[in-house]
């Protein structure tokens, strides 16, 4: 892609610039080498510690902007961008990358401003126009546009992109003809260029030339065919063919590509109900559900399958789901009202149908008028939305943001025990080693070593066993220690012996009432073995039909109580011992979360963040809380400061909520 190869372009420009600190110079060449290498996580370690040593360094917040642009943290690139610029405001290439970063995150207005100001510093720089008409595009400002792309050809004669870009601003001027010629120079220029091939193969689609499309799309199948997006505009072709076999089949393999693609979904449901596929075009607007769940189109076109298949329970909860969610969705009204009248249910048929012709008369007896008054609002862009930009699973050239994941929260923080000769290895968790452990590793076996982490990577319960069997003999260890006994404690939690393992920290406690860690972890293992006896209640009930799955709930929730209430004793009893462990304040905030007291779960991550400001975790869980409680700003300011302290899993949460 033209603009991958500009920012690489500049990155090998800045490679070897002198610098007058050494430790400076090593980071940033590995940081800068891990950018050419697409590695971006890394990258942004390594710009970290050059940042964090206080130094202000221009080319770290500047290229860790651009490693953060790429991993789609398009807010955490605004603000790298910001700092740079606070250094050395006279930088062009500074103001294109925040600008083209406004630009994704919608913010028009300033992305403007920004290239201009990029250009009046370098007036000669053909990608910047480029970005310049890339931001009239999405402003449907298409003459404005021209002109940008016009500039850019007339510094740079054979800038493929712009070619294509000038190509789709004509076709939004029902200039087809100069459209295709764009396309077509672009393609002379690159034979490689798919988005060239895909963007043509659009112009003869909006122009009717249906089958010149499907050969556009084939060859840029041809030439990435792990690709999703020649396949879904590949279907719309031969849909307009009357394919319905090539067209599902093309469907089909945007979804094996990208398995939350749900505008996907939504298209193949439509056409599975229009080959009367009934039952399996509820499937997948299902499927569109549980990836869009307040999506209004798919309740209503969902429960008019049902109201056709005459389930007319199913189709009256499905309208009244998508009223619910847009109360002035009249077509919504009229249907219930005849799912009603089928159910003998003549009372709310009638109230149903007078609603309707209400909402119809205000908006001029015409129905579409109804969706298109509310069109330019935030909510109903929201609940018309689709997931669906075409990169889901597709995790190369060090995207992490495309890995398929699900997104839960951070789990609870505890002691880790490892082998000596297993702590160099290379972890996706952070370990943190306050003080208060060292004298554990001065007591126990020499080849162990401890951290406090969610890392399941330590010793085993095999391994926990033969040390385990060795304790009694180790000299540095007396019976009657405290610390003895927190180590079998230890050691049979990893076991998931979880009564020995509290017996054993409960007896620590008894012989020292300051014991702070063994408070900590009696607490992290009580929370443990409570998931696990619910586990364990659900797989032992005998298959029956009935209340067992209420019974389930019913017993947990008894037991839940009871251990809850012990479990947050145990962190307030650490917290009192030492009010700067932040690690239980973040295991606390855990427990409020999934008990559902948000506001104080964001509490105990507030605290926990502000004794350790690189508590990545933290910053994690207080931003799903917050996306959960739609207070998407400061959710994904946080995210954007869990990915740069290295939790990966940030990025993917960014892209699907933070990038629109």
């Amino acid at each position: 892609m033209k603009r991958l190869t500009l920012i690489l372009t500049i990155i090998v420009l800045f490679i070897f610039p002198a610098k007058s600190q050494v430790r400076t110079d090593l980071f940033l060449y590995k940081g800068r080498m891990d950018l050419y290498n697409k590695e971006y996580t890394s990258a942004i370690r390594n710009f970290n510690t050059i940042i964090n040593s206080g130094k202000e360094d221009f080319d770290a917040y500047f290229f860790r902007g651009i490693a953060k642009y790429y991993l789609g943290d398009f807010h955490g690139a605004d603000k790298d961008f910001t700092n740079a610029l606070k250094i050395n405001p006279f930088y062009s290439y500074a103001y294109h990358y925040r600008g083209v970063s406004r630009g994704m995150l919608q913010d028009y207005t300033k992305a403007l401003e920004d290239l201009t100001k990029a250009l009046q510093r370098k007036p000669f720089n053909a990608e910047v126009y480029i970005s310049k008409g890339n931001i009239n595009m999405q402003l449907k400002n298409y003459n404005e546009a021209l002109d940008d792309y016009k500039h850019a050809l007339e510094i740079d004669t054979e800038n493929a992109l712009a070619y294509v870009n000038r190509g789709m601003a004509k076709k939004m001027l029902k200039d087809y003809d100069g459209a295709i010629e764009d396309c077509n120079r672009a393609i002379q220029l690159n034979i490689f260029f798919t988005d060239a091939f895909i963007k043509r193969g659009t112009i003869y689609h909006d122009s009717e030339n249906y089958k010149q499309a499907v050969v556009d799309y084939k060859q840029a199948i041809k030439l990435e065919p792990n690709n999703p997006l020649p396949y879904f505009y590949r279907a719309a072709a031969r849909f307009a063919l009357l394919d319905y076999t090539g067209t599902l089949e093309d469907y089909d393999k945007v979804i094996e590509l990208d398995p939350r693609n749900a505008l996907t979904y939504f298209k193949r449901a439509g056409l599975k109900s229009y080959i009367s596929a009934y039952n399996e075009a509820i499937e997948d607007y299902s499927k569109v559900l549980e990836i869009n769940p307040e999506n209004v189109l798919t309740y209503y076109n969902r429960g008019c399958i049902k109201h056709e298949m005459k389930d007319f329970n199913g189709a009256v909860e499905d309208y009244s789901n998508a009223i619910e969610i847009f109360p002035a969705f009249a077509n919504a009204y009229l249907n219930r009202s005849a799912a009603y009248s089928s159910l003998n249910n003549s009372i709310s048929a009638h109230e149903d149908y007078s609603q309707a012709m209400l909402l119809i008369e205000a908006q001029n007896n015409n129905y579409d008028s109804i969706f298109h008054a509310h069109s330019d609002s935030a909510y109903y862009k929201k609940i018309m939305e689709f997931e669906s930009d075409f990169n889901e699973g597709q995790e190369g050239f060090g995207r992490i943001q495309n890995k398929n994941i699900y997104i839960e929260i951070e789990e609870n923080l505890q002691l880790v025990c490892y082998e000596n000769d297993t702590m160099d290895i290379s972890r996706e968790k952070h370990n943190y080693n306050p003080e208060i452990i060292s004298d554990l590793i001065s007591r126990y076996p020499d080849n162990l070593s401890f951290s406090i982490s969610n890392d399941p990577s330590g010793i085993n319960a095999k391994r926990a066993n033969e040390i385990e069997f060795k304790a009694p003999n180790c000299e540095i260890l007396q019976p009657r220690d405290a610390k003895y006994y927190f180590f079998i404690g230890l050691l049979n939690g990893i076991q998931q012996n979880y009564y020995s393992a509290i017996a054993a920290y409960d007896i620590a406690i008894s012989l020292d009432k300051k014991f702070l860690l063994a408070y900590f972890m009696r607490a992290n293992l009580q929370y443990e073995m409570l998931n696990y006896q619910k586990q364990s209640e659900e797989y032992s009930q005998p298959l029956s039909i009935g209340q067992v799955d209420d019974q389930i709930a019913i017993n947990y929730k008894k037991k839940q109580s009871n251990t809850i209430a012990k479990i947050i004793r145990d962190y307030n009893r650490v917290i009192k011992l030492d009010p700067q462990f932040s690690y239980a304040y973040f295991n606390r905030g855990n427990i409020n979360n999934i008990q559902g007291d948000y506001s104080a779960a964001i509490k105990d991550y507030n605290i926990a963040i502000e004794i350790n400001d690189e508590l990545a975790e933290a910053y994690f869980n207080r931003a799903l809380t917050f996306i959960f409680l739609n207070d998407t700003k400061n959710g994904c300011n946080d995210m954007s400061k869990a990915g740069e302290l290295g939790i990966h899993n940030a990025y993917n949460v960014i892209k699907r909520y933070c990038s629109k």
